[in-house]
């Protein structure tokens, strides 16, 4: 795909993403329900088959972190986990063990280089203004042969928005999601596409860097 035909799809899917109205409150609750259901499966599947994989940096958490998913799928009891978002939001429903640690930036991690063994950055990349960067910092974060579990909202999950701290950027097509990593040098071991209704939910993304 050339540079030309990768803009034109991108701004195709940006159009798909931000003209879909919440005409339908109730289905929209719905198509975000089961998104963050496949998600945590997700999770605890891929944590499952790389328990070992420590420590756990989780990238631009929200309020409520993946450590539920990762300590069950994990086996450990109190893994070395380490969760953040640019704003400290703390959920009243969310108990403490499932909210984050500390207040960072995804395009500037506060850590060193090669002291994640996993990172998780799950709903992230449509959120922030330059996915290269959080890519880069992702990257430089990870020890060689880490893993990335990252996922993004399918094509037909509307924008949505918290104000003034999170905006929603874009939506990615699998091919250049693909391509996005291969830039930043991680080799996908698994992806999955999730439907809903007919309606495409989400891309989740099992990766090595390399």
């Amino acid at each position: 795909m050339t540079a030309l035909e990768t803009s034109i799809s991108l701004s195709r899917i940006r159009r798909t993403a931000t003209v879909l109205p919440h005409e339908n409150p109730e289905l929209f609750e719905t198509i975000k329900r089961q998104s963050r259901i496949n998600i945590r499966h997700f999770v605890s599947s891929c944590i499952n088959r790389s328990p070992s994989c420590l420590p756990y940096v989780d990238v631009a958490c929200g309020y409520r972190t993946n450590k539920p998913e990762v300590i069950h799928s994990s086996h450990f009891v109190d893994p070395l986990y380490v969760a953040f978002d640019h704003v400290l939001v703390f959920d009243k429903e969310v108990e403490p063990i499932s909210s984050p640690n500390m207040a960072a930036d995804a395009e500037l991690i506060p850590l060193k280089d090669r002291c994640a063994g996993t990172v998780l950055c799950t709903e992230v990349l449509e959120h922030v203004r330059n996915p290269h960067l959080v890519l880069n910092e992702v990257y430089r974060i990870l020890k060689p042969s880490g893993k990335l579990l990252l996922t993004v909202p399918g094509i037909h999950v509307p924008k949505h928005e918290k104000l003034p701290h999170q905006r929603d950027y874009r939506r990615f097509s699998k091919v250049y999601l693909r391509q996005l990593l291969k830039e930043h040098n991680f080799t996908i071991l698994e992806m999955q596409d999730k439907f809903f209704e007919g309606k495409h939910i989400n891309i989740l993304v099992w990766a090595l860097r390399t």
